[in-house]
C-alpha cells in the first residue's frame, strides 16, 4: 500500500512539474554567442517572455510559444551597448536644437533616435553630456524604457570647472568643490546613475565630483585629455572608466612640450585648420610616440596601470579612421556625417601616409590595451551611432581582435562597464531579451559584420 502511495505521488508531481508555460516568443535553433566564454554554442533555442529570457534550450526541446523565429543555424547575439553617445548630436548641431525639448515633439525626438540605432543593433545607448534643460524628459525615458526604443542611460551634462568662455550647452559648469558636490547631489536626486568628467574640471572640482559619487554610489566616466588632470591623476583619484582612445595620448604627450617637435618631425603645418586636421595631429601623437622611446616606454606604462586599476576605455575609432578613408563609410567629424571629400587636401601625399601610420599604431595600442586586461568597449560618439558601431567592429576585427573579443566589446564590456551585466549583454535566463540574429555569420568573413540583421528589444521583433 505504501508502495502504490508512493507512486501515485511520483506521478501527480511528474505531472505537474511538465513544462505548461507559453511563451512570448521562441527563436529557434540557432547559433548562440556566449559572450562571458567568448564562444558560440550550437543548436540553442531562446524563450522569451514579458521582455526577458526565461530559458534556453537544446534545438529539438518542447516548448510552447505565441511565436517563433526559426533560426536556421544563424549567429545570435545579444544586443550591442555603446557607451557614449550625444543625443545633440542625434537631434542635429546643438546650435540648431531646441532649448527644451517640446511637450509635442517628445515622441518625434524619442523615435529619432530609434531611427539612428535600433536598426543596427544598438539596444542600449549611454548619454554622455547633454544640456539640463532636456533631462526632464530623457531622463523620463530612461526611467520609462519602452521595447520599440533604445535604453538610455543618462549622464548628465559633463563636468567642467568654471571658466571665462561661455560653457558648452552639453556641460555642467561647477564654481568650486562645494558647487561641484551640490551638482552631484543634485543630479543623484533626479535619477542619475553615470557622471560625465571633462578635461575642463580642474583637480579640486575633479576629485570633490568622484568623492561625492562615490559616496552616493554613482559612476563616473572621464573624458581625460588636454586639460591639467592626467589619467595616472584621474586614477588616483578612484576614477575607472575613460572616454575615447584618442585622449590617451595627452597623458603621455605635451602639447607644449612636444607639438613643435612633432610638426618639424612629420613636415606638418602648424596652423591646423578644422576638425578632421586636428584629428590628423592628434593621430600623429601615437606615431610620435612609438617613435620616442621614452614617451613609448611611458605610454606603455600607463596602458599596464590602467589594466591594473581595472579601468575601462571607450574606443571612437570610427571618426578616427574616417580620416584617412579606412571605414566602409566616411563621416566628417566636423559635423559627425557622412560626406565624401578629401578632408587633409591641404596636407601632401607624404604626410597623409604619416597619418595612416599613425591610425595602425593607435589600433595597435588598443589591441595592447585589451590584451593587458583593459576592459575595452564600443563609444561611437558619432551622430550616425548604429552604423558607426557597425564600422568600429569592422575595424576592430581588421586589426588583431578575432571575432569573439569583436563581440564582447559590442556586449558585455559595455555592460559591465555601466554596471548592468546584471540585465544586459548576455543571452542567460533573467537577461533582458536583447538580440541581434545575424543573416550572414561574421566567424565566416568578418565583411558579414556589415550584413543585414534581425533586431529584438525586449522580445519585441523590430526587423
Amino acid at each position: 500500500m505504501k508502495f502504490f502511495k508512493s507512486t501515485a505521488l511520483l506521478i501527480i508531481l511528474t505531472i505537474f512539474s511538465c513544462e505548461t508555460t507559453e511563451y512570448d516568443l521562441a527563436i529557434d535553433n540557432v547559433r548562440l554567442f556566449d559572450s562571458e566564454a567568448g564562444k558560440v554554442v550550437p543548436n540553442q533555442t531562446i524563450l522569451i517572455k514579458d521582455g526577458l529570457i526565461v530559458k534556453v534550450l537544446e534545438a529539438g526541446s518542447s516548448y510552447a510559444a505565441k511565436k517563433v523565429v526559426e533560426g536556421n543555424n544563424r549567429l545570435v547575439t545579444p544586443g550591442f551597448i555603446d557607451t557614449h553617445v550625444h543625443l545633440g548630436s542625434v537631434f542635429g548641431e546643438y546650435e540648431q536644437s531646441p532649448e527644451i525639448i517640446p511637450p509635442d515633439s517628445v515622441e518625434e525626438y524619442r523615435q529619432t533616435v530609434a531611427d539612428a540605432y535600433l536598426p543596427y543593433g544598438s539596444t542600449t545607448l549611454a548619454e554622455m553630456g547633454e544640456p539640463d534643460e532636456w533631462m526632464n524628459v530623457t531622463l523620463d525615458w530612461q526611467k520609462n524604457p519602452l521595447p520599440q526604443y533604445p535604453d538610455l542611460l543618462i549622464a548628465g551634462g559633463a563636468f567642467i570647472s568654471d571658466e571665462e568662455r561661455e560653457p558648452y550647452r552639453g556641460h555642467a559648469e561647477v564654481a568650486n568643490p562645494e558647487d561641484a558636490r551640490r551638482k552631484v547631489r543634485e543630479y543623484a536626486d533626479m535619477g542619475v546613475n553615470h557622471l560625465k568628467l571633462y578635461w575642463r574640471l580642474r583637480a579640486p572640482e575633479m576629485l570633490a565630483v568622484q568623492d561625492e559619487a562615490k559616496k552616493l554610489g554613482l559612476t563616473t566616466y572621464g573624458h581625460i585629455d588636454e586639460g591639467g588632470v592626467t589619467i595616472q591623476d584621474a586614477m588616483e583619484m578612484g576614477v575607472r572608466h575613460f572616454e575615447h582612445l584618442l585622449a590617451t595620448s595627452t597623458s603621455v604627450f605635451s602639447n607644449q612640450e612636444h607639438f613643435q617637435l612633432l610638426a618639424e618631425k612629420y613636415q606638418m603645418p602648424a596652423d591646423l585648420q578644422g576638425v578632421n586636421e586636428y584629428l590628423a595631429y592628434r593621430l600623429l601623437q601615437f606615431k610620435f610616440i612609438r617613435e620616442t622611446p621614452a614617451l613609448h616606454r611611458e605610454y606603455t606604462q600607463l596602458l599596464k596601470t590602467m589594466a591594473t586599476n581595472e579601468a575601462s576605455l571607450s574606443t571612437t575609432i570610427h571618426l578616427l579612421g574616417s580620416v584617412i578613408d579606412k571605414t566602409y563609410f566616411r563621416t566628417d567629424a566636423e559635423s559627425s556625417v557622412s560626406v565624401e571629400f578629401e578632408w587633409l587636401s591641404r596636407w601632401d601625399a607624404a604626410l597623409q601616409e604619416q597619418v595612416a601610420d599613425a591610425f595602425d599604431i593607435a589600433m595597435d595600442y588598443l589591441k595592447q590595451a585589451h590584451e593587458l586586461g583593459i576592459n575595452i568597449r564600443i563609444g561611437t560618439d558619432c551622430r550616425e551611432g548604429g552604423k558607426a558601431l557597425w564600422s568600429e567592429l569592422l575595424l576592430l576585427s581588421q586589426y588583431g581582435f578575432d571575432m569573439a573579443e569583436v563581440l564582447q566589446l559590442a556586449t558585455i564590456n559595455g555592460a559591465r562597464a555601466m554596471n548592468l551585466d546584471h540585465q544586459i549583454g548576455q543571452l542567460t535566463a533573467g537577461k533582458s531579451a536583447n538580440l541581434v540574429i545575424f543573416e550572414k555569420d561574421p566567424f565566416d568573413d568578418k565583411q558579414n559584420l556589415l550584413s543585414e540583421k534581425m533586431v529584438i528589444k525586449d522580445g519585441l521583433i523590430l526587423q
